[in-house]
């Protein structure tokens, strides 16, 4: 008798874990490299979130929502500057759930973290960690991973400043020496 109990739950159990796992996909996430100089470089995440549902922002509130971060597993020629900032506005607003004032976003939100460039290829390896919440519940923690790399342009207008100005030093110490008639 109480296998047949048993029994009997496994089919309520398996279709459980069926919701959980079907959960929907309530934020998209993409990440672009955007390199800005030789030395400077960014990734930018996009986020386009579902009608209805917020996805919290970087600040960490004690007992509050998974806020969200970036954690770069593995940096080749570059390294963090500064930590994830968001971009887009975001609304604060107290939340009951989490009796406390929460930041978030909804339907877009974009997030930034900043890199120094260290070497002329580069690479990041890590992830976005994020949560969101609709009026009813919340999703559990999201990882979001990225594999971006990159190549850093070669800072010729620099190259050139630094000839020119080389060039004219040589010039002006050659213009100020008194003329020896070639003897020395």
């Amino acid at each position: 008798m109480q296998l047949r109990k048993h029994l009997l739950l496994l089919p309520l159990l398996w279709s459980c874990s069926l919701l959980v796992c079907a959960q929907p996909k309530v934020v998209n996430v993409s990440a672009r490299l955007n390199t800005i100089s030789s030395t400077e470089a960014e990734i930018i995440f996009d986020a386009t979130i579902e009608n209805g549902w917020h996805m919290y922002s970087t600040e960490v509130v004690e007992y509050g929502p998974t806020p969200t971060s970036f954690t770069a597993e593995k940096l080749n020629g570059c390294k963090l500057n500064g930590d994830l900032r968001a971009t887009s506005k975001e609304i604060k607003k107290y939340e009951a759930a989490f009796d406390t004032e929460v930041s978030y976003f909804e339907l877009k939100a974009q997030f930034v973290q900043k890199l120094s460039i260290t070497s002329s290829d580069f690479g990041v390896e890590g992830y976005l960690r994020y949560g969101a919440c609709n009026d009813m519940n919340c999703t559990p923690p999201t990882t979001y991973e990225v594999n971006l790399k990159g190549k850093a342009p070669v800072a010729e207008k620099a190259v050139k400043l630094k000839l020119q100005t080389r060039l004219r030093m040589l010039r002006s110490r050659h213009r100020l020496q008194p003329a020896t008639g070639g003897h020395l």
